[in-house]
């Protein structure tokens, strides 16, 4: 049976498994634990707009998970590409940590509820005409197809991922957000705090 080994990196990251390879997910999830933050939160609305049209000019409105066109000339017209955050969770006291946001990249709407499962699972359970089951079923194919794992493989990966993000809520999280200075020059007195 493969067995993640939470120790070895954070979310997003490669994950090594007993019975195999490192394996750096293609669509990884981001299960944000209780007192963690999205990195937009410490913008003001106008700048996380800014923010994220440089992120889908990068890209050129291509989804970096799957490689879907978006927008008014893709080949998913309708479908709004959307700014993901991926953070490494540095574990640096008994009880604190550093949630440090690394990167931005753009998604597709399905990827960027694939990858925030957690998420829209919570969703869906308080609307009463969805399927909470069959949408978590729904994402982990997504997931497995994506990532090319059996299903086996993604299902002890999201438990992984469940696991650590269960650890991680016990603690208390400060955001680090120089990433914004760093790769947008956006002003660290812009970079409101979050803790």
């Amino acid at each position: 049976m493969a067995v993640a080994d939470p120790a070895h990196g954070p979310t997003g990251e490669g994950h090594a498994f007993s019975d195999g390879p490192i394996v750096a997910p293609v669509l990884p999830l981001m299960l944000i634990p209780r007192g963690g933050k999205a990195g937009r939160a410490v913008l003001s609305p106008d700048l996380w707009r800014v923010v994220a049209k440089r992120v889908r000019e990068r890209a050129a409105s291509r989804c970096q998970a799957c490689g879907v066109t978006m927008g008014s000339r893709g080949s998913r017209a309708s479908e709004r590409p959307e700014a993901h955050e991926g953070y490494h969770w540095i574990e640096s006291a008994p009880g604190f940590g550093i949630q440090e946001l690394v990167s931005i990249r753009l998604l597709c709407s399905l990827d960027h509820h694939v990858s925030h499962m957690d998420r829209t699972w919570r969703l869906a359970r308080h609307d009463p005409s969805s399927d909470p089951a069959a949408i978590v079923s729904k994402c982990l194919d997504r997931l497995a197809r994506m990532n090319g794992w059996s299903m086996q493989l993604t299902r002890q990966y999201g438990l992984q991922e469940l696991r650590l993000q269960h650890l991680r809520s016990s603690r208390l999280w400060a955001l680090n957000a120089d990433y914004f200075r760093m790769e947008f020059g956006i002003p660290a007195t812009s970079i409101g705090a979050v803790r």
